[in-house]
């Protein structure tokens, strides 16, 4: 038998002439929990695969923002890419206090991406900052942040 579950009964084929439960309909419910089942038989290969999260300051000022706070899962930041409108601007991600390594985003109106490789992994229920400095009217900035889940 597939995992599709079966075409549910009509009304009147749920109960057999002695308020039963019938054959049809039990077959019905057997065949939806095994579709359910497959479902979700690949769950856990969701932490494997890269998840983008876009972040967006549209007046960046010289101040840390928060960017996650207390996320349920824990993940790998391992890239940071940015870009903003016009202006400039240095970003620095953040876990707690620590920046990531491989370094800061220096943010311009070119796409830049950065690799991080270490103290990039945070906890659940752990918080990521990013850190704006230098700016000189920045205006427009969007972070994207590549993350696999741990």
């Amino acid at each position: 038998m597939t995992n599709t579950p079966l075409a549910p009964p009509p009304p009147r084929a749920l109960l057999d002439p002695n308020g039963n439960i019938s054959d049809r309909f039990y077959q019905w419910l057997g065949s939806v929990q095994k579709g359910i089942s497959g479902a979700f038989s690949g769950i856990g290969e969701i932490n494997a695969k890269q998840e983008a999260i876009d972040f967006t300051i549209e007046s960046p000022d010289n101040q840390d923002y928060l960017f996650e706070i207390d996320c349920p899962f824990g993940y790998k930041i391992t890239q940071v890419g940015s870009k903003c409108r016009s202006g400039t601007c240095i970003a620095t991600t953040k876990i707690g206090t620590t920046p990531l390594g491989g370094g800061a985003n220096s943010v311009s109106s070119t796409l830049q991406t950065k690799t991080h490789t270490s103290d990039n992994v945070i906890a659940a229920n752990g918080t990521s900052v990013v850190t704006i400095s230098s700016n000189s009217s920045c205006a427009g900035l969007r972070l994207t942040f590549w993350i696999t889940r741990t």
